[in-house]
């Protein structure tokens, strides 16, 4: 078994992906992980249908927490910095947010767990269906 085969979802994250899509958000995965590693990831846990475009290290010039992530991201989904919210689970997703003008959601559950908090995101929350009620 690989790397990507090991990785799982945080909870609920798949149902409220496709709660999103049904109401119509657009969706973009961005990481500093490579293409071919983050597509198979997310097509391994059954996830990669739910992305409108997916922004990976190949396609900016600077790696999270530089803002070329999420800014290309709303280039290509035509979305407004306004309109928009990241959320991340390290503090590199929250700094790359606050970079590019965005408000930003972090989460506890992830990579660095409370310490999300040092990052200053606009929202924390501890369970991504709370991500739900922020949109709103």
């Amino acid at each position: 078994m690989d790397k990507h085969t090991m990785a799982k979802p945080f909870p609920n994250v798949k149902k409220v992906l496709k709660k999103l899509r049904k109401e119509k958000y657009k969706i973009a995965g961005v990481s500093n992980r490579s293409r071919l590693s983050l597509i198979e990831s997310l097509k391994h846990q059954k996830m990669y249908e739910y992305f409108d475009v997916i922004v990976t290290a190949e396609d900016v010039e600077n790696p999270k927490p530089h803002k070329d992530h999420p800014l290309k991201a709303l280039e290509i989904l035509n979305i407004d910095r306004k309109s928009a919210i990241i959320v991340g689970d390290t503090d590199k997703d929250i700094l790359a947010g606050k970079a590019a003008g965005i408000k930003t959601v972090g989460v506890t559950y992830g990579w660095i767990g409370k310490e999300i908090k040092k990052a200053k995101p606009d929202f924390v929350i501890d369970r991504i269906e709370e991500l739900l009620e922020i949109i709103r």
